[in-house]
């Protein structure tokens, strides 16, 4: 495994589990911090925090930890929306303290394959199936340098061999959640069968990477247009352009199949005057030919 040498610090994320455990003790000797958030979620998060503390202790590792008491948890919604905007919220604000160049993270082949198998059974089609190796999030470098490399049950098997301590999430064996469900099934494979697998989401990123080439430049020709419906109309990939121009032009909305579907038609209806309704503050309507955004009292 390649290492990136620098003045600037890289922050590993650790939880204390088997992943991030095998991922800074392979990251020990350069020049890192660690973070860990301890979500007080189950009984156990104590013990994995200490466990971060007495790694890093051991071998002088700069660490910074956010906790999260239980009463800031939320009372509906998805938790690990929550969790995930809490974490990178953190990882952010502890790489502009030390002006880190990146962040790395613990996952592996495993959860390239448990990811790539959740979106294919979700019927969408993806940009990209399973992790990347690299993306920005928030203005954030994360790097996952295990990806392409090493299964669990090799990171299990280096870590009992060299004695490095580590913690089980028990949520894990929850299979009220479709990951977990996704997990158990892919226990009965051997390693040829797994990589078989991931083999094939490959060749399918490799088409999904033409393709979505192709998007961009229409995407660009239309904006080029002031995104014009005479421009739209001679697109291939109208759904596909329509989702990149929300993406590009608001924040945190998501947006069905069917709803795409149905501004790619209000686009190409051009009916001047109608509004086509995306949220509760924001809408879109055609002025002379042209895609406008209007914002709902």
């Amino acid at each position: 495994m390649n290492f990136l040498k620098s003045k600037n610090p890289i922050l590993v994320a650790v939880s204390g589990g088997p992943d991030s455990m095998f991922l800074i003790n392979k990251y020990k000797v350069q020049n890192i911090i660690a973070i860990h958030v301890n979500y007080n979620k189950r009984e156990t998060s104590k013990r994995d925090e200490e466990i971060v503390k007495n790694y890093c202790l051991k071998n002088s590792i700069p660490l910074r930890i956010k906790n999260i008491k239980e009463s800031e948890h939320p009372d509906k919604g998805n938790f690990q929306d929550f969790a995930r905007n809490i974490r990178y919220s953190f990882f952010k604000e502890i790489a502009i303290e030390f002006n880190a160049i990146e962040v790395v993270t613990g996952h592996h082949l495993d959860d390239f394959l448990e990811t790539a198998l959740m979106q294919k059974n979700s019927k969408r089609q993806p940009n990209f199936y399973g992790i990347r190796l690299k993306n920005v999030i928030d203005g954030l470098k994360i790097r996952r340098p295990l990806i392409d490399l090493y299964f669990k049950d090799e990171i299990l098997l280096y870590l009992n061999k060299k004695n490095i301590p580590f913690g089980i999430d028990e949520t894990n064996n929850n299979h009220i959640y479709e990951r977990n469900k996704i997990r158990k099934e892919l226990s009965h494979l051997t390693k040829k069968e797994k990589l078989l697998k991931i083999k094939n989401f490959y060749k399918l990123n490799k088409k999904l990477l033409k393709k979505n080439t192709i998007v961009k430049k229409e995407f660009k020709k239309w904006s080029d247009s002031e995104f014009d419906s005479k421009t739209f109309k001679n697109l291939n990939f109208k759904e596909e352009v329509c989702f990149i121009y929300i993406n590009h032009m608001f924040k945190n909305i998501k947006i069905s199949l069917g709803k795409l579907s149905s501004l790619k038609n209000f686009i190409e209806a051009n009916n001047g005057g109608n509004f086509f309704k995306l949220n509760t503050k924001y809408s879109l309507t055609m002025k002379k030919s042209k895609l406008s955004i209007s914002i709902l009292n």
